[in-house]
């Protein structure tokens, strides 16, 4: 399962609350290709879960696990 610290926690909040975002927004974690073609985790701010997202709360912070990064996190 994916830890989120305190000060981590603090992070997400300030991203998820700028620029009048909803209140649902959180920080998703998704695959992507990195330098050279290889496997890299990707970060984004989005507005909300996908369907099929793990999503992880602390302390107010949201986290969206993409299905497929998921068991890479456990």
């Amino acid at each position: 399962m994916l830890t989120v610290t305190d000060d981590a926690a603090t992070a997400i909040r300030t991203l998820a609350g700028q620029n009048d975002l909803p209140p649902q927004t959180g920080v998703r974690i998704t695959s992507t290709t990195g330098e050279g073609g290889a496997a890299a985790l990707g970060l984004s701010v989005a507005e909300g879960p996908l369907p099929e997202d793990e999503v992880i709360e602390v302390q107010g912070a949201r986290v969206f696990v993409d299905s497929d990064v998921a068991p890479g996190l456990e």
